[in-house]
């Protein structure tokens, strides 16, 4: 699981100035471009401690507060919604810096493809692509689960994390530390680090692991803001790890370097995305002399398509929920009582699924929605127990009974998705037949 929305980010124990923005990083920015005219605060900004102001002029300090004022509104945002809203926009993210990181790197891959090899319902056999795309986005997931950041900078953790023990004996193998010592010992596998589509040699990759999060390298990282610091991370990974080990994993812990500084309250970080078609050239981490403007310009595009990606899905929901109040309006004026004396809640139960899920089949939004699980009674009469309820014949038309609880739950959403696929709210990804038959249809928000 991630960090708590609910709970708020790391702060530095310094407190800020009086009339001061809030936020550690910004107010020591903002001090520095003043000149330290203000001297009735007599703390030193973190970054003039730390002696990086004769590294890096104005326009990059200007930068760096542009890219932490937007990454802090997307935080703020991410807070304020619904801990579904958050799960539905982080598995989206995850799938699109994963698409743009394998773009970084010359690999192309449709996302809708990546949508539905997540739920196994992509139809052709998986290709080299593919499978570096399932790693970097394994590797983002089981990074972004974690509550405290500390281990992914530390070598052999991280070493463990990029090779999970997979063997049976490392499975057998119940101390943690054994499975992270075995992890880090066992012999060439063609699974570890799948996501440079090449064997690695541990010995290499270790060595140049220990360099790139060498702990006096990232305390000194530390003592930047956070956005300067994870574009610097990513450029000494590339000048140190990604030769061995990819570039991959280096922007995934850049992501992450914004949670890990206490800027952000989750991983929400994606400088990938920020390097789109528009600045793909751009991204020259060896570079030092245009990379760190280019590194944090990245950073606030990506930090602003993350807001736009969270406005899209919450239009999409309301632009849902306006057109069913609608609904219900006309319903009650033409007396129908039943359906417009509340809202049903399978459309609501229905709703919350897809924007939490980029993409979903039929049975697995039943499935969350437990709308397949029969009710159970206990007969104490005739010897029988534990038997399904049978509804009562239906006076109406005996003919016919009264469908189950099951049937009449699956009849329900698959009302509501097709009222949503007529309106244009939901698409049919693909589906797939068995003769004539449908037997699994995908679906998805539009626009999302």
């Amino acid at each position: 699981m991630t960090e708590s929305f609910s709970t708020p980010p790391r702060r530095s124990l310094d407190s800020p100035a009086a009339g001061g923005s809030g936020h550690r990083w910004i107010d020591d920015i903002d001090a520095l471009l003043a000149g330290g005219e203000d001297e009735s605060d007599d703390r030193r900004p973190a970054a003039a401690r730390a002696g990086f102001t004769g590294h890096f002029d104005g326009a990059i300090l200007m930068a760096a507060c542009a890219a932490t004022a937007a990454i802090t509104r997307l935080d703020e945002r991410l807070a304020a919604a619904s801990p579904y809203l958050r799960r539905g926009w982080q598995e989206r993210w995850l799938l699109r810096s994963t698409i743009a990181s394998m773009a970084l790197d010359g690999r192309g891959l449709d996302e809708d493809d990546l949508r539905l090899d997540s739920i196994g319902a992509l139809p052709r056999a998986a290709d080299a692509d593919l499978r570096v795309a399932r790693e970097i986005l394994s590797l983002s997931r089981h990074a972004a689960r974690r509550t405290a950041t500390k281990n992914l900078f530390a070598a052999p953790r991280l070493m463990a994390l990029l090779r999970p023990p997979a063997t049976v004996i490392e499975r057998r193998l119940r101390n943690r530390r054994a499975q992270v010592d075995a992890a880090i010992e066992a012999g060439a596998d063609e699974r570890f680090l799948e996501i440079i589509g090449q064997p690695v040699d541990r010995v290499v990759a270790r060595r140049g692991l220990e360099d790139a999060l060498d702990p006096n390298a990232l305390d000194s990282l530390a003592t930047m803001p956070p956005v300067l610091g994870a574009v610097m991370l990513l450029a000494r990974w590339h000048a140190t790890a990604a030769p061995s080990l990819g570039a991959a994993p280096g922007r995934i812990l850049a992501d992450h370097w914004l949670r890990h500084a206490g800027l952000t309250r989750a991983a929400i970080g994606g400088i990938a995305v920020g390097f789109g078609r528009g600045a793909r050239q751009d991204y020259e981490p060896c570079r030092m002399d245009t990379w760190a403007a280019a590194g944090l310009a990245a950073v606030r595009r990506s930090a602003e398509a993350g807001l736009a990606l969270l406005n899209s899905l919450e239009s999409a929901e309301r632009a849902i929920l306006e057109r069913d109040a609608c609904a219900i309006k006309r319903a009650l004026e033409s007396g129908e009582r039943t359906r417009a004396s509340r809202r049903d809640r399978v459309f609501e139960g229905l709703l919350h699924v897809l924007v939490e899920r980029p993409a979903a089949s039929l049975p697995q939004i039943q499935a969350a929605m437990d709308t397949t699980r029969p009710r159970y009674q206990r007969r104490t009469q005739g010897g029988i127990a534990d038997m399904a309820a049978v509804p009562a014949p239906s006076i109406e038309n005996p003919e016919s009974p009264p469908l189950s609880r099951k049937r009449a739950g699956e009849e329900v959403v698959r009302r509501h998705i097709s009222t949503l696929e007529r309106r244009g709210h939901v698409v049919q990804m693909r589906h797939r037949e068995d003769g004539k038959r449908a037997v699994m249809r995908i679906y998805r928000l539009v626009g999302c």
